[in-house]
């Protein structure tokens, strides 16, 4: 089954956002919905998994920190790569339950990027909806 990821405070959709081609992480962002596949993903064994390319969410470095990037890489299998949709809306890290992935925000040219961050049930951003398709 696949679907997009609507972000509530911003409306807009995780989206990838960098080069596939390299062998590094790949950038995720919020954009606005766009029709393309780098908007479409699917969900596997705790896997958040991207249509694109069948790359993971990976907390990078596998940090279990607030403020921890979260970009696309290869499946490995590790909790930095596993994930919880609650009924709350929140995406919890495997890594640790008080971590959930958020905007980065700010205002810096990367203020769309996905992070995790501290659980604040109050914080919108920090929810999430999951639009089957």
């Amino acid at each position: 089954m696949y679907f997009r990821i609507k972000n509530r405070s911003q409306e807009k959709y995780l989206t990838v956002a960098g080069s596939l081609m390299d062998g590094r992480a790949t950038s995720v962002c919020l954009f606005p919905q766009n029709g393309k596949n780098t908007q479409i993903w699917h969900y596997s064994h705790g896997l958040i998994k991207s249509k694109v390319n069948d790359a993971c969410l990976d907390v990078i470095g596998g940090r279990d920190i607030p403020g921890a990037k979260v970009a696309l890489w290869a499946e490995h299998g590790k909790p930095r790569q596993k994930w919880t949709h609650n009924k709350d809306g929140t995406i919890t890290s495997y890594l640790s339950d008080q971590l959930v992935l958020d905007i980065k925000g700010g205002d810096y040219y990367d203020k769309n990027h996905i992070i995790v961050n501290q659980l604040n049930i109050n914080e919108l951003t920090q929810k999430w909806n999951f639009e089957i398709l």
